[in-house]
């Protein structure tokens, strides 16, 4: 049986694939590495992924990820996919996310509360 994990609800019902069913895997993949490879939708079949999104429910956010992230997975995952980001969109947010985490100290600090673990 094929996983249905990053595949945006409506690829999972039409098999239309868009810019925007890209911007929810892309979000999908990046929550995955964010959660420190969390398997999206946990022991969800894949069968039923479809019906867990339809319902509302989306993945849930880590702890240790960053607002910024949330917020841009949160407009990735709307219901409505004319309201998902574009790409260009996703690319400037994802610049100012990692702009702003190196200001201070010049170089990449992670968001994750035990580092000892990555």
């Amino acid at each position: 049986m094929q996983r249905r994990l990053h595949k945006a609800p409506e690829v999972l019902k039409n098999r239309i694939f868009s810019e925007a069913s890209d911007a929810w895997s892309f979000a999908t993949l990046a929550w995955e590495v964010l959660s420190k490879g969390e398997i999206p939708f946990g022991t969800i079949d894949g069968n039923d992924i479809f019906e867990f999104l339809s319902a509302g429910n989306r993945l849930k956010i880590p702890e240790e990820i960053s607002n910024e992230w949330e917020n841009l997975f949160n407009q990735c995952w709307k219901e409505q996919k004319e309201e998902w980001p574009k790409f260009t969109e996703i690319k400037i947010q994802i610049g100012f996310f990692l702009e702003r985490q190196t200001l201070d100290c010049g170089y990449l600090i992670t968001n994750f509360k035990d580092n000892k673990k990555l």
